[in-house]
């Protein structure tokens, strides 16, 4: 007779109407207790408010959102999207669109360094190349936050009324997508697992150096 593991009970359930396909990545927001899920299939962010225990919200039109990001001290959501390869920012209250960033494809994991205010981000592969961005959080803020624009890219980018793009400050060039990675902040390093490659990457901040 098979044993069947033990389940805990849940403690609640939320019931997403209307939203189809599988669900991604998911952040949180202390301040707000709201919980933003991404979506990915059915290309949009549920925003979920934890003390009603219910959808408070819904950002929608984002090419199969994975990574999320939630940073508190400056209000922002960062949403990857693997559709169109962007990194995107929202004011994580009002969800007004702000900067953004094209890093070409398949856009997924997501990290925050608060000591040296960097965000990375994995993208590419599946299959070719992966890439590990670093991106200064200035370049994704608002001018009223202290946000720094990037230079333009183009004539369209001096329209006021479209986001600004952000640039990388570093990006790194890995055999195939990097998978979740995790900042080291004693040692200053970043851990990036290399699936395909069947190995783990040691990347250490401030540098373009790697060790498998």
């Amino acid at each position: 007779m098979s044993v069947q593991p033990h389940r805990p009970p849940a403690l609640a359930s939320i019931p997403l109407a209307r939203v189809e396909g599988r669900l991604d990545h998911l952040t949180f927001d202390p301040r707000t207790q709201r919980l933003f899920v991404a979506a990915l299939e059915n290309h949009s962010i549920e925003v979920i408010g934890l003390a009603k225990r219910r959808r408070v919200h819904q950002i929608t039109g984002i090419r199969e959102p994975q990574g999320l990001l939630c940073i508190p001290e400056k209000n922002r959501l960062l949403v990857c999207s693997r559709g169109d390869g962007t990194c995107r920012s929202f004011d994580a209250t009002t969800f007004e669109e702000g900067a953004w960033i094209d890093l070409g494809r398949n856009a997924d994991n997501i990290r925050f360094d608060p000591e040296a205010q960097m965000v990375y981000v994995g993208s590419g592969g599946e299959p070719g190349s992966g890439l590990l961005s670093a991106i200064d959080l200035v370049s994704l803020l608002p001018v009223p936050q202290g946000g720094v624009p990037a230079p333009p890219h183009s004539p369209a980018d001096f329209l006021s009324s479209r986001p600004r793009q952000a640039d990388a400050r570093m990006e790194i060039q890995f055999p195939s997508h990097p998978e979740s990675f995790q900042v080291d902040p004693v040692h200053r390093r970043l851990l990036v697992n290399l699936p395909d490659e069947r190995t783990v990457a040691i990347l250490q901040i401030g540098t373009n150096q790697t060790e498998s």
